[in-house]
């Protein structure tokens, strides 16, 4: 039997920074999931302090969109048409 072992804070936090995803910006942020949306993506004026919680949660989780599913996702959109 191998016992299991406990990963320190540092560790989880250094696996979640590099796993991070955009589900977990509005909750870091007190937003919605649309807010973080509309601040990535620029397609609504969100006001300034809403965007700077949400540029400041995106920047403490080193959250980084993911190119591989936005090609998926256009590639969807144009299936569709």
């Amino acid at each position: 039997m191998t016992a299991k072992r406990s990963r320190t804070s540092e560790q989880r936090t250094e696996d979640e920074a590099a796993m991070a995803n955009m589900n977990q910006i509005p909750k870091l942020a007190g937003v919605s999931l649309g807010t973080v949306s509309h601040v990535l993506n620029d397609t609504v004026k969100v006001r300034e302090p809403l965007r700077s919680r949400v540029l400041e949660a995106i920047r403490k989780t080193g959250y980084q969109p993911s190119q591989l599913a936005r090609g998926l996702r256009e590639q969807s959109r144009h299936q569709r048409r």
